[in-house]
């Protein structure tokens, strides 16, 4: 059984075509679980409605006051979980019919090794504008992705799309180990490092979502490519060195979290010495990176990266 697991706020508008899409997934052997962040439109009416009317268990929670922070709602669905797999969902997106479908058959290939491995599955996206006309057909390449990153570069850098992910519980157990969502980036960061770290990553190279770019994303896709993009991100040191801190944070939680467990890992050092670099100067930062070759993606990022370390 894999649990769906679905953070809404406000999205009456597109919500009605996500639910639609889920219906239509060739795996059927699924539920649906909900938590609303205190929404002020129609979405929980959508829900209820949805709910009666499906063939699958749909569970519906609305928080007492609202959040306001996505992880914070996909936490608490994760821990909701009860399935042997979970898979996050966005409010405002599509799922092709065969997500599901083609998500298990590489969980089940890697489970094959071992069912108590930490395994992540996820896939690129096509991005879509508000009424599903094709902006670009992979995600990763109009953002300007790795599509296959190490763990080095998902410490610096989340390359891993939430709404794709597929975890099985081995994963999804020692994540929702996490208590200081202040420490974490986003869900799929700390869900990417922790299956790197423990178990296996899976990418599949193929679009099985369409992911709607339009003003309210709280993320959203961005041409990477574009010149006006370059510039904005060479010339914002301070968004720069605050990225670059954000994620020292989230390594030295994520030690804090995972004490016992990282003794002996082979990422130990690599972790250890990254989340070090905290209290260090630009110089110790460069030097840290250079020898575990943590560098962001594509060239100007990485620039930027170095370029505006620390101090």
């Amino acid at each position: 059984m894999i649990d769906i697991l679905l953070a809404t706020y406000n999205g009456e508008r597109y919500l009605p075509e996500l639910l639609s899409s889920l219906e239509q997934q060739t795996y059927t052997d699924w539920k649906l679980i909900v938590i609303d962040d205190c929404s002020k439109d129609k979405t929980t009416d959508i829900l209820r409605s949805f709910q009666k009317a499906s063939k699958h268990s749909v569970e519906i929670s609305v928080n007492s006051n609202s959040v306001g922070c996505g992880k914070e709602n996909f936490f608490a669905l994760a821990r909701k979980s009860t399935g042997d797999y979970i898979a996050f969902c966005d409010q405002d997106d599509v799922w092709l019919p065969n997500k599901l479908e083609t998500c298990m058959q590489a969980m089940r290939n890697a489970e094959k090794e071992s069912t108590s491995l930490p395994i992540l599955v996820y896939s690129d996206l096509k991005v879509v504008d508000n009424d599903l006309n094709l902006i670009s057909p992979s995600f990763f390449s109009y953002s300007n992705y790795r599509k296959n990153p190490q763990l080095q570069h998902l410490i610096c850098q989340n390359q891993i799309t939430g709404c794709t992910i597929l975890a099985n519980k081995a994963l999804n157990q020692l994540c929702i180990q996490a208590k200081k969502y202040n420490q974490i980036l986003m869900h799929d960061s700390w869900y990417g490092i922790t299956a790197m770290t423990f178990g296996k990553v899976i990418y599949i190279n193929k679009s099985l979502i369409l992911y709607r770019q339009h003003g309210n994303n709280s993320v959203g896709a961005i041409n990477a490519n574009s010149i006006q993009y370059k510039l904005h991100r060479l010339l914002n040191p301070i968004k720069m060195r605050r990225s670059n801190y954000d994620h020292i944070l989230e390594v030295n939680y994520f030690l804090i979290t995972f004490k016992q467990s990282i003794i002996g890992n082979q990422y130990q050092a690599l972790l250890t010495d990254f989340a070090n670099l905290k209290d260090k100067t630009k110089s110790a930062y460069r030097k840290i990176c250079r020898k575990y070759k943590i560098y962001k993606y594509p060239f100007y990022r990485k620039l930027g990266q170095l370029y505006f370390a620390q101090r």
